[in-house]
């Protein structure tokens, strides 16, 4: 049976007993230290990556809370132009009696029947056409203007009171529309 070195060169009398023991130590030192130094480093890498797991869940929830709030938003104006619509709708005729006011949404030529008072006021801009769960609404400019604030797709028609300023380079300036024109 081959004996190792360490028992060859004890018998051959080159090493002592004492000396033996002492390497044998040593080794058995060196490699508690190597294996506990890889335990450390796997240790720093289990922490690593446990950090890296909370940085990624914390982005995941940040996501979720800022879509969440983003949600709360929406619906909180939605509200309030819901309450502003509410509290400031302009009764109008409904039926085919009143005078038919057309107006463009989303590529479509819509039309709301209103008396002739409300007619003018909505062509000089004191009153607006708004879009709500129930259809259109008219409003006054003012509410039209918070409503806007709030959601631009909301409001339809808020006529500019300016237009009715001429400008001083329109060559057609001479030729006034007529204000009882109906298209």
């Amino acid at each position: 049976m081959a004996n190792s070195l360490q028992d060859q060169l004890r018998k051959s009398g080159l090493v002592s007993a004492q000396k033996s023991r002492q390497a044998n130590a040593e080794k058995r030192k060196k490699k508690r230290r190597q294996r506990a130094g890889e335990t450390d480093t796997g240790a720093q890498q289990q922490a690593a990556a446990m950090q890296q797991r909370k940085a990624e869940k914390l982005a995941r929830d940040q996501a979720l809370n800022a879509a969440r709030e983003a949600t709360a938003q929406a619906k909180a104006i939605s509200a309030q132009i819901r309450q502003l619509v509410a509290m400031n709708r302009i009764a109008h005729e409904t039926d085919e009696d009143g005078i038919p006011y057309h107006f463009v949404v989303d590529g479509k030529v819509r039309k709301l029947h209103m008396t002739g008072e409300l007619h003018r006021a909505v062509t000089a801009g004191q009153v607006a056409i708004v879009h709500d769960e129930d259809g259109f609404s008219l409003v006054p400019s003012a509410a039209a203007e918070k409503i806007k604030s709030r959601d631009a797709d909301k409001v339809v028609v808020l006529n500019d009171r300016s237009d009715d300023i001429a400008d001083e380079d329109d060559p057609y300036a001479q030729f006034k529309v007529p204000d009882d024109l109906m298209w």
